[in-house]
């Protein structure tokens, strides 16, 4: 009789953490400028009045005192500062920042940064593109498989040619790097 209660509520939590899955918001369309970026996975884009800090998802850059840290930022910096973008937020994160994909129009088919251009450049698939990014494979489970076998593909490709961060004989992933200074 008690293993009974006990099965009965074991499936109504998994019931109720499926419907809680279930009626998950859809992602967050911010429409916007950036107006700064932070470092080489973080951007802060005005819209509508307000400010959102954006942490572009499922990347992990070096951090601003590691190595190729700057030169993230930098990349990041030349790609995206004071261009129309469009984020698509799945969630916030431990520091309340919005994470998602962000698109901006590349400069090669938009020059002069209108609003109306296309946006097709993702910022994120951009910086691991260049090895200024690591995939994040902790988060890959939060892209669509499409998404996700492009930034590994392009991660590949970046770390074959020995681009950016990987042209350093044993470069340091950010989550390692972060966990040693954190002791």
């Amino acid at each position: 009789m008690w293993m009974a209660g006990v099965a009965r509520a074991a499936a109504s939590m998994v019931l109720m953490a499926f419907c809680v899955h279930a009626l998950a918001a859809p992602p967050r369309i911010i429409e916007g400028r950036v107006v700064r970026v932070i470092d080489g996975d973080t951007l802060d884009v005005s819209a509508a009045g307000r400010r959102h800090r954006v942490r572009l998802g499922a990347i992990d850059a070096p951090e601003m005192d590691q190595s190729h840290g700057r030169s993230a930022a930098n990349h990041l910096r030349r790609l995206a500062l004071r261009w129309p973008v469009t984020v698509q937020a799945i969630k916030r994160d431990a520091h309340g920042r919005w994470v998602g994909q962000a698109w901006i129009a590349p400069a090669q088919t938009c020059p002069d940064a209108r609003a109306s251009c296309a946006r097709t450049l993702d910022l994120g698939l951009a910086q691991v593109r260049v090895g200024m990014a690591w995939h994040y494979r902790q988060y890959a489970a939060e892209q669509d498989l499409a998404t996700r076998g492009r930034y590994a593909q392009q991660e590949r490709v970046a770390r074959t040619q020995r681009l950016g961060l990987w042209a350093a004989r044993h470069p340091v992933a950010p989550w390692d790097w972060r966990h040693r200074r954190a002791r």
